[in-house]
């Protein structure tokens, strides 16, 4: 039995040492993952603006949305922008059906450095909730701005279910 336990001994002490070097060495394959999950029913569009003039509008076919009806909201957020530019983008959403149509009004909805006034009154849809009846329409957006400079912007514009009466 005493033979036995300097040899358990050296045997813990080669084992704790081939633990630390395994934690010294570096891995020989590290796998870093990141995942973008979008599991929900919005459709994603990308639009691209030229602006080359100083005022101007441009139309957009955004295809077709589903719509649960309910009531409706459109927010526009200005991601981020570079360079030296002066920009008011005001806009408007259409959602049309044989049935119905919509019209969202987005006056100053993207604004850098630039003066944009509207008149201040609540727009159903873009500063209140709007009702609209449940169906799938085509979705149009018009977009028109005043711009100087030079530069590059970014802005999300999102059409919203709003939860509450209606929903």
């Amino acid at each position: 039995m005493r033979r036995l336990a300097p040899v358990a001994l050296a045997a813990s002490a080669v084992a704790l040492a081939a633990v630390a070097l395994a934690l010294a060495l570096p891995p020989l394959l590290e796998v870093s993952i990141e995942g973008v999950v979008n599991v929900s029913s919005a459709r994603v569009v990308d639009v691209k603006l030229t602006v080359d003039r100083e005022e101007g509008y441009e139309r957009f076919d955004l295809g077709e949305v589903a719509v649960g009806g309910g009531m409706l909201r459109v927010r526009a957020v200005l991601v981020d922008y570079e360079g030296d530019l002066r920009i008011a983008v005001s806009g408007e959403l259409r959602l049309e059906s044989e049935e119905r149509s919509y019209t969202v009004a987005m006056p100053c909805a993207i604004v850098i450095g630039e003066p944009c006034y509207r008149v201040m009154v609540l727009i159903p849809g873009y500063d209140v909730p709007m009702p609209v009846e449940s169906g799938t329409y085509r979705a149009t957006l018009v977009l028109s701005w005043r711009a100087r400079g030079s530069g590059r912007f970014h802005a999300k514009l999102y059409l919203e279910a709003v939860p509450g009466e209606g929903s």
